[in-house]
């Protein structure tokens, strides 16, 4: 027999609460609040299927209701909210309204209360002696001259208004006049003048303050006078027109009143009183550096006459302010200039002055010149100044660097340029080519006699004193032999060359052939080959 088991599916549900703050909810015997907002019941046997039921529970609380009343009550009052009164001794609270919210929950309100500031006024006068004010029913005069009267619901705000008087009275009004006035003025009070003689008084007016007699004290006061003075230095043929007068050097002086000019308002007194100096400049001139050259410069030195600021101009250019001595116009080449200056007050100057033109600086070294190789040559350059300084370039070959006439012994043909300056701030230059024949001053002759007739007996090589040494000399037969042969001797000795003979014997009559090397004082070594014909 095969048995099978089926089983019902579990009965879950679920249960969801809202309740009001502090309140709790009683499910399946357990309670649930605040401290205890969810959890699973099970019902047993309470399924359609007679199985348990599980239920899960979870509760919500409605917000909080709270509200806020405010309100603002005269001094003194007070009002009842929810049986609560309010004054001024217990301004504020919180009021809890059971069931009142929207979802019938307690609400609470707090309550503020506030007090409208005392509306408070005083009369302070002054009256004549007899007079009744009358405020709110009550009389107050020289006997009941001050009090306090409080009007129920008088003010803006509907509170109470409470007025403070306090009265004065007086038989006489006292006025005092004090008054500061321009020197020769016055015035009229009651009929009496007051002035600088007359400065001061009392003057009673009956009736004079209205109900009341006025008193009144002067106590007058007058203005210094205003006196000053206008020194002014011109140009000769200028004017100042001051007042609408004219001041100038046929009116040099004068007294001008200002009517009402001073800072008061009075009348100011001007002492004019003028000079007259004319505009003079020291100039000075300094030429350019070089002929040629344009960082001339002319020196303002110094000014006298006249009233600055300055302003300078040089030709016909702008007029530029001058702000400090001495004052330089640079970079300009020699010639004639005109400098003109204006003072503040326009007065001018114009004055000619000249750059002087420096002297042309000028060197010499004269035509090209040829020399044989060892030669020398003195080269003599001519300047249109004393006192120079002198370099050469190139300086080798040369005795002397720094002077005007070097002897020169180049070894090759060389341009030697001379640069003069005086004191290193002109400078010109000149060159001169030295061409150098290259070939040594040798002579070798084309025949020679060994005969011993004491004439032209031996072959040698002939040359100037420049040469001192003949590294090589030799001389072969036609087929090559070499006949004679010396080395390193000195030229134009006889004994250092061929006397004709070959292995001590007479060498035949023919023509021979030679072969010379040379060191020339440059390192260069020079070869020469040639014939020569041996005769007897």
């Amino acid at each position: 027999m095969n048995v099978q088991i089926n089983f019902f599916p579990p009965a879950q549900g679920s249960l969801a609460v809202t309740i009001c703050e502090g309140e709790n909810f009683v499910f399946n015997g357990t309670t649930y609040d605040a401290n205890n907002t969810s959890g699973t019941e099970t019902l047993v046997g309470q399924s359609a299927n007679g199985c348990d039921s599980i239920v899960a529970v979870n509760i919500d609380f409605f917000p909080p209701a709270i509200g806020d009343f405010s309100t603002e009550i005269c001094p003194g009052s007070n009002i009842v909210f929810n049986g609560t009164t309010y004054d001024e001794n217990n301004t504020s609270g919180t009021e809890i309204l059971a069931g009142q919210s929207a979802n019938g929950c307690d609400s609470i309100v707090n309550v503020s209360i506030t007090f409208s500031d005392p509306v408070i006024s005083q009369i302070e006068e002054t009256f004549c002696s007899g007079a009744v004010l009358t405020v709110n029913g009550t009389d107050y005069d020289e006997n009941n001259p001050s009090g306090t009267e409080v009007l129920p619901g008088a003010a803006a705000n509907g509170c109470d208004s409470t007025i403070q008087i306090n009265l004065q009275f007086i038989t006489t009004v006292e006025v005092d006049r004090a008054e500061t006035l321009c020197p020769g003025e016055s015035v009229l009070i009651n009929g009496v003048i007051y002035d600088e003689n007359n400065p001061s008084g009392t003057e009673l007016i009956p009736g004079g303050g209205g109900v009341c007699d006025s008193l009144i004290t002067i106590n007058l006061s007058f203005f210094a006078e205003a006196v000053g003075n206008l020194d002014l230095t011109i140009c000769p043929d200028s004017e100042v027109n001051v007042n609408g007068t004219i001041y100038d050097i046929n009116n040099p002086s004068g007294v001008e009143v200002l009517t009402n000019a001073s800072v008061n308002g009075c009348d100011s007194i001007l002492n004019v009183q003028l000079s007259f100096e004319a505009l003079a400049a020291n100039l000075k001139a300094f030429p350019p550096t070089c002929f040629g050259e344009t960082n001339g410069t002319i020196n303002i030195e110094s000014l006298t006459g006249g009233q600055g600021p300055y302003r300078i101009a040089l030709e016909d250019g702008n007029f530029e302010p001058i702000t400090s001595l001495p004052y330089n116009f640079g970079s300009l080449p020699a010639g004639d200039y005109q400098i003109s200056i204006r003072d503040v007050n326009d007065c001018a100057l114009t004055q000619a002055i000249t750059i002087p033109t420096p002297v042309d600086l000028q060197v010499s070294l004269g035509e090209d010149l040829s020399i044989r190789l060892g030669d020398s040559v003195r080269l003599d350059a001519l300047t249109n100044l004393q006192d120079v300084t002198v370099s050469w370039d190139p300086s080798t070959d040369l005795s002397c660097s720094d002077c005007l006439d070097p002897v020169a012994k180049p070894l090759a043909t060389t341009i030697y340029t001379i640069t003069v300056s005086n004191n290193g701030d002109c400078a010109t230059s000149d060159d001169i080519r030295i061409v150098v024949d290259p070939d040594p001053p040798v002579y070798i002759p084309n025949a020679f006699s060994p005969n011993g007739d004491g004439v032209n007996d031996f072959f040698t090589v002939q040359a100037d004193g420049i040469l001192q040494n003949i590294q090589y000399f030799g001389v072969f037969d036609r087929w090559g032999n070499l006949i004679f042969e010396r080395n390193n001797f000195a030229p134009n000795t006889q004994e250092n060359g061929w006397d004709g003979t070959y292995r001590l014997q007479q060498a035949p009559v023919g023509v021979y052939v030679y072969f010379v090397e040379i060191l020339q004082p440059n390192g260069r070594l020079f070869k020469i080959t040639g014939d020569v014909l041996l005769s007897r």
